[in-house]
């Protein structure tokens, strides 16, 4: 019996025309039209294991350097006739942060007027300027059908709403077709990280929907309550208002927006909606994880309520909202509550919730619930869960956790484990899991693969080199040989030279620069040449830019380190270290500060 992968509630899909370094992964079984199967030969390349290399020697041998892929996604057609059922998916629950393609209007065609034609009218030099109007309306119409672009789209949507309808005795029709705002809407909701612009943009397309008689699905008002209570680094007690403002004005019918901006008052729609919205348990589970999100207890429990009210029984998704709640309060017996109930109630607790105990245990110091996890996921991934002792199989279950044998780990979870281990100051584990990781065969659904059709390795990622160099501005110390302890300098060494030949694919932000920094000044006592030694490499790979204006904290610290009297930098650092004095702070050269 085949088994499906779950992406929200769909089972069945059409499959998509892409490139091979794009392509989906329907490795194990085909259907060809309904109620054929022929079965494929399974994936041959297995993860390879081996021991990893200690700090002291080169960490970085052996480790094939990653090579980017810039080739953008061709705009492509859909195969309408053939449907694909994938089996035997790698994940047993939780989605990919690969995204699909969202399927072109009209196969890829455009549609001009009353016909569907295979070049775009907009670049026929020999249309009148009458005609050639109606053609960039059409134009624009078939970037918002076809582009894989959201921010082109948009544009093209901008555009469109300030022309003037091309067919004027058809003004009563909407100037924008519905199918043109409900996939404009689809790109926009599935763009990560979600921004408070987006949240704007999905708020104009679905307030102009609206507007022109459309009827404004559950999915879209789930993703601007979603969009509302994200798009800051900390969830706020106004976002969480922001978000149920939004599910009254869905659930009074009122036009998007017009329970907290002006500039969006309802208007009755010429055409007033059949049937009315109604929410789903979809709905509640995004406000549920919103409040929780923010920590106050009360915008839970008004969310759990809400929930209740209206009969629905919680799923796991509501579960996990929670664990993500007793997590953020630093409750331990509230997670393991959680997690009890979910076992209780016959939840699958999932990939993705596995993933929330890793870092939730973590979070609560306890380290060695996170190691038992990770090595369960990875006995899973080598084929040897019979080889997992009965000990941690029993210690899992009295946490109330249940690993699936189908359950292999993902990019979240080894960024998730080295993040725990170097956090806490474990670096063996650390490293151990980054080379499990960089050995592992990238099976996610809609991940890239190489041209003849082979799974890639995973690359090394930001947040894992981030998390090492915070792990040594944490443990790091300037006495080699210490017992029981690696975070020295010639292991720091190594993973910098791992991350600046890895340039094409890390990218470099300012915390980045000032974690390496602070990591080398910890771990090699305070060598004001040897950082700055780092701080040029640095500057140039990010194309000499000083990271800043002349106030930021990078651009002060670099005046201390690069001052003529070198003595004088080393004895800033050795009593204030790698930081800028806040005013209250004192110090002999006072003038030092925010």
């Amino acid at each position: 019996m085949l088994r499906a992968f779950s992406l929200g509630s769909i089972t069945q899909v059409q499959r998509i025309r892409l490139p091979l370094r794009i392509s989906w992964r329907i490795r194990k079984y085909s259907v060809g039209g309904v109620g054929r199967v022929k079965e494929l030969p399974p994936h041959q390349n297995h993860v390879k294991s081996g021991g990893i290399r200690k700090c002291g020697g080169t960490l970085s041998q052996g480790i094939e350097r990653q090579q980017p892929h810039p080739e953008k996604i061709q705009q492509d057609t859909i195969e309408h006739d053939t449907h694909q059922t994938l089996a035997h998916p790698p994940f047993v629950t939780g989605k990919s942060r690969y995204r699909l393609p969202i399927p072109s209007l009209y196969g890829g065609k455009i549609k001009y007027g009353k016909k569907f034609v295979k070049s775009d009218p907009f670049y026929d030099k020999e249309q009148d300027p009458e005609t050639e109007k109606e053609s960039l309306y059409y134009h624009l119409l078939h970037i918002i059908a076809s582009t894989q672009d959201h921010k082109k789209a948009y544009d093209a949507y901008g555009v469109l709403v300030n022309l003037p309808h091309p067919h004027p005795q058809k003004s009563n029709e909407p100037k924008i077709p519905y199918s043109h705002l409900h996939r404009l809407l689809r790109l926009l909701a599935t763009q990560r990280p979600k921004t408070r612009s987006q949240f704007l943009r999905i708020l104009s397309v679905m307030s102009t929907l609206h507007a022109s008689g459309g009827r404004l699905q559950t999915w879209q008002w789930n993703a601007l309550i979603s969009h509302a209570g994200t798009g800051w680094r900390k969830a706020r007690a106004q976002d969480w208002r922001l978000a149920l403002n939004t599910y009254d004005d869905m659930m009074s019918g009122l036009s998007p927006g017009t329970s907290f901006s002006g500039d969006y008052a309802n208007s009755a729609a010429p055409y007033p909606q059949a049937t009315e919205t109604i929410p789903d348990l979809y709905t509640y589970n995004t406000l549920l994880s919103i409040a929780a999100k923010t920590l106050y207890g009360r915008a839970v429990k008004r969310a759990s309520t809400l929930t209740t009210n209206v009969g629905l029984t919680p799923d796991r998704i509501t579960h996990l909202s929670m664990l993500n709640f007793w997590i953020g309060v630093r409750q331990l017996y509230g997670m393991r509550n959680t997690l009890l109930q979910m076992r209780i109630k016959g939840l699958e607790l999932g990939l993705d919730g596995a993933n929330t105990c890793i870092w939730g245990y973590s979070v609560l110091g306890e380290l060695n619930v996170v190691r038992q996890i990770y090595k369960v996921l990875r006995a899973n991934l080598a084929g040897a869960r019979a080889d997992v002792e009965v000990q941690i199989e029993e210690m899992l279950k009295d946490e109330g956790i249940y690993i699936d044998p189908a359950m292999i780990p993902n990019e979240v979870t080894y960024t998730a484990t080295i993040q725990s281990m170097a956090y806490h100051g474990d670096l063996q584990s650390a490293l151990q899991t980054f080379m499990d990781m960089l050995q592992a065969d990238n099976i996610e659904p809609g991940a890239s693969v190489s041209e003849k059709g082979e799974y890639l390795k995973y690359a090394p990622t930001y947040a894992v080199f981030r998390a090492l160099f915070l792990g040594f501005a944490r443990h790091g110390h300037a006495e080699n040989g210490r017992e029981g302890q690696a975070w020295d300098l010639g292991s720091l060494e190594e993973i910098y030279g791992m991350y600046m030949r890895s340039e094409e694919i890390i990218e470099m932000s300012q915390w980045m620069v000032y974690w390496i920094l602070t990591a080398f000044n910890k771990c090699s006592g305070h060598d004001v040449m040897l950082l700055r030694r780092v701080w040029a490499e640095l500057e140039r790979r990010k194309l000499g830019t000083n990271f800043g204006g002349p106030n930021n904290r990078l651009t002060v610290l670099k005046d201390i380190v690069f001052q003529d009297n070198v003595e004088e930098a080393k004895r800033y650092l050795e009593e204030v270290g790698f930081r800028v004095m806040r005013n209250e702070d004192t110090w002999d050269d006072g003038d030092v500060s925010w």
